[in-house]
């Protein structure tokens, strides 16, 4: 049988104490109208807190206490008086790592010492001496100097079937496309086999189409794009309040109608409008637009494969001064702003270059074929 009650639990404070037939009386009317928890919601008089205060002042504190179970020990090195657990009696010796290490190093010299009787040994791959214990001579095989040496040698006799992960070489298998012989390792233990990711590619166009795809669901829904209406048929299982055809429909959608207060990222209108006209599809597309007419070639040192930019000949903060712009709106019917001809393409090094000459506002024509004077090429 096994017993109820632990040998290492706690001594509760009322243990042989009596109680009065007054309280004993109270308990059990307590009892009839809650037989689980009947101590609910009591509240304990100020002459039972003190009796409590009473008993459980210094009663169960340090050696009274039941739960104590320390035995005091005495440090061989600086003969202090320390307590320890009753489980590390025959492990604690010291009473701090101080004394431990000054007792280590009278202890293990000479003889005392673990390598004392240390043999010279040569290292199996580099021939070095070295000092090693004759226990690790009796039980290592080989002996290294380090674990570069041993790294090395296992890499020339460790290979093949002297490896101790060896599985009998490898296995030939069969092209499940092309039919051609292939060898693999054994751990690739898959049902079909193929040369390259061509043979696996042109395999899956074949046989993975339609009824046969692992994502093939046979149930689907007609919805209608958002942008241009046309007509697509998807899964049950994408449930979305707007469908597109592709990206690009959902592009266009987005830009016209998640701008501004409808946006998911904004935030009160703290995005400064230089900022947003920057970064809206009109800018992006002006910024091709050089780019293209330019051959994607740096028109300061006519380099091609560059990190390009397309910089502004007359500063875009300038034009935005000059026509007044206060919105969005008023951006994009400025013809000035999106001009190509106001815009050239440089790479990031050049643009740089170019800003540090001549700073970051005020900057026109003039300065810009001066830029460019020492490759003798002037925009026109």
């Amino acid at each position: 049988m096994r017993n109820k009650t632990k040998k290492n639990s706690r001594v509760p404070w009322n243990k042989g104490k009596k109680m009065s037939e007054e309280a004993c009386q109270k308990n059990r009317e307590a009892q009839l109208k809650n037989p689980v928890r009947y101590w609910l919601g009591k509240h304990r008089s100020e002459e039972t807190k003190q009796k409590i205060r009473e008993n459980l002042t210094g009663r169960f504190r340090g050696k009274n206490n039941p739960n104590w179970k320390r035995i005091k020990k005495i440090c061989p090195i600086c003969g202090k008086e320390f307590w320890v657990q009753k489980i590390r009696e025959n492990t604690a010796h010291y009473c701090s790592y101080a004394c431990m290490a000054e007792d280590y190093k009278k202890r293990l010299k000479g003889k005392g010492s673990p390598c004392y009787n240390s043999i010279k040994v040569k290292c199996d791959y580099c021939g070095k001496e070295f000092l090693r214990i004759p226990a690790r001579i009796k039980k290592h095989k080989y002996q290294f100097c380090n674990r570069v040496c041993q790294g090395k040698w296992a890499s020339l006799h460790r290979i093949g079937e002297n490896s101790p992960h060896y599985q009998g070489g490898k296995k030939e298998v069969k092209c499940a496309w092309c039919g051609k012989v292939k060898r693999v390792f054994p751990c690739r233990k898959y049902e079909k086999h193929f040369c390259n990711r061509k043979c696996y590619a042109k395999w899956q166009g074949k046989y993975t189409k339609g009824e046969n795809s692992p994502s093939y669901k046979i149930e689907k829904k007609k919805v209608k794009c958002a942008w241009c209406g046309r007509i697509a048929k998807v899964s049950l299982c994408r449930k979305y309040k707007k469908y597109f055809c592709n990206r690009k429909c959902y592009a266009d959608w987005q830009e016209k109608y998640e701008v501004g207060e409808n946006s998911n990222a904004y935030k009160n209108g703290n995005t400064p409008l230089f900022l947003r006209i920057r970064k809206s599809k009109r800018m992006e597309n002006w910024r091709k637009a050089v780019f293209m007419r330019d051959n994607f070639i740096d028109q300061k040192y006519k380099q091609k494969g560059d990190f390009l930019n397309a910089h502004h000949i007359i500063t875009f903060s300038e034009l935005l001064r000059k026509h007044n712009i206060q919105t969005l709106e008023q951006s994009k019917n400025c013809m000035e702003l999106w001009d190509i001809s106001n815009g050239i393409t440089l790479s990031k090094k050049s643009h740089l270059d170019f800003h540090k000459i001549y700073g970051l506002k005020n900057n026109n024509r003039e300065q810009l074929n001066e830029f460019l004077s020492s490759e003798k090429s002037k925009v026109v």
